[in-house]
């Protein structure tokens, strides 16, 4: 996203990895897991914005 701070990249990544093995959880929105028969395969993690607008955005990208 323009404009924002370049913290965002490694934030949303650890959003995503968070969601995924739950270690080192990170306690703000926009991480979001991807299910597959009932067992998380991978994650979708946003960052740039507010945490909730984050998470509307991982949600839109996982399409759910």
């Amino acid at each position: 996203m323009d404009n924002t701070q370049t913290a965002s990249m490694d934030i949303a990544v650890g959003k995503s990895r968070a969601i995924a093995t739950l270690p080192g959880v990170f306690a703000s929105p926009g991480g979001v897991p991807i299910m597959v028969d009932g067992k998380v395969t991978g994650a979708v993690g946003v960052s740039g914005v507010t945490g909730d607008q984050d998470e509307q955005c991982a949600k839109a990208g996982l399409g759910s």
